[in-house]
Formats: structure tokens, sequence, C-alpha cells
């Protein structure tokens, strides 16, 4: 695939390190072959399928059962929302110690933002976003 005007991320993004474009490898995962764009701190990756779609590949998870979930239909959607992420958890004002109701306010706003980007970002409870939607109503992030 040819990505000579995609422009990733230089810094971290929730632990995501991307990779160089010329970087990126094929590796098959549960049978199928992704294009590998980034890996996280504890060793799992970032893949987009042959249609386009991306990919959290979770190869490093304490069940040693491979899983992988839904992030977007695109790269460039999957930019989008990543900057979102960035700027909403930058912009947003948490009190020290946010009640129930306030948390959740700060999972639906992020989730209204995330779903204008990628109508499918919560396609069920197990995708990428809904996982982190969900860690942020529980003020893990």
């Amino acid at each position: 695939m040819m990505y000579s005007k995609l422009i990733l991320p230089n810094q971290l993004i929730q632990d995501i390190e991307f990779f160089h474009v010329k970087d990126f490898y094929t590796m098959s995962f549960l049978g199928k072959d992704y294009e590998i764009i980034a890996k996280d701190d504890v060793g799992n990756y970032i893949g987009m399928a042959p249609d386009k779609q991306v990919f959290y590949l979770e190869t490093a998870s304490d069940t040693h059962l491979d899983n992988m979930r839904y992030i977007s239909r695109d790269i460039e959607a999957f930019m989008q929302e990543l900057n979102l992420y960035k700027q909403y958890s930058d912009d947003y004002f948490m009190e020290e110690n946010p009640s129930d109701k306030a948390l959740r306010e700060y999972a639906d706003g992020f989730k209204k933002l995330v779903v204008a980007i990628e109508p499918d970002a919560f396609c069920d409870s197990e995708s990428y976003w809904s996982v982190i939607a969900e860690q942020m109503e529980y003020g893990q992030i």
C-alpha cells in the first residue's frame, strides 16, 4: 500500500508508538494479513486489514488468547479520532474526585465527537473506542 502523504503522530498517544511508513510490515493474525503501523507499550499492534479498516491486535494478553478490536474504517479516520482523543483529554477539565455523573458526561461527550467521525466506532462493547470510553467512565483515563 502506498502512503506517501500519510502523516502519523511522532509522539506517543495512548501509549501507542507509530512507525514511519517505511517501517510498516505485514503480519498474519487470526488467519488474515494486516499491515502493522504501530505498537503499544505492552506489545499489542495496530494493523490495517486489506480493506483498509484499522484494528487493535491483542497479542500480549494475559489470557494468551489472541483478540482483535475494531478501531476505524481507515487510517485517516483513526488519525482524526486519535487527535480528537488527545485534544479532548487535554482540554476537558475534570475535578480531582469526579462524581459518577461527571465521568459519564465526560465519556458521553467523547463518544458523541467520535461518532461524528466514525459512526461505527462503538459497533459493539468490545470495539477499541468502546473500551476507551468505558475506561473514561470509570475514571481510569
